[in-house]
């Protein structure tokens, strides 16, 4: 008989439930512009050049930057920018850094950032943008 069998089986099943239980935070931001809504979910990273930035009615650029080391010890900062897209290339807006910000269990705790409302140098367009910092289940 081996008593060993049982004493694996419980010590996989608690590292299963604690990967389970595991959240990653996320960055999640509600944009829109011109009546057009999306949704952009933004994850920790340790290099802000592989950050992405997500266009907006062809007319704005949002980028957000999460920064840590990846492994679950924080978030060092968040940087959210946003761009006008003009024919010479983009425009830098707004830009705004939260250091070392708390992470929300719900997603209807409040705003990290608020409600922002952006506008371009021409045309008279505006975009808003408004993110809260969640927990993810991985």
């Amino acid at each position: 008989m081996n008593s060993g069998v049982p004493c694996l089986c419980l010590l996989a099943s608690s590292v299963f439930l604690y990967a389970s239980a595991y959240a990653a935070p996320v960055l999640r931001c509600v944009l829109e512009s011109t009546g057009a809504t999306q949704t952009h979910d933004a994850v920790v990273t340790k290099d802000p050049y592989v950050v992405q930035p997500v266009s907006i009615n062809d007319h704005f650029r949002f980028k957000a930057e999460m920064m840590g080391d990846g492994q679950g010890s924080g978030i060092e900062y968040i940087k959210i920018y946003t761009y006008y897209t003009s024919a010479r290339g983009a425009v830098l807006l707004h830009q705004i850094t939260y250091s070392h910000p708390g992470v929300s269990p719900t997603p209807d705790a409040p705003s990290l950032t608020g409600l922002q409302w952006v506008y371009s140098p021409r045309l008279e367009r505006q975009f808003q943008f408004e993110c809260r910092l969640l927990e993810k289940n991985c």
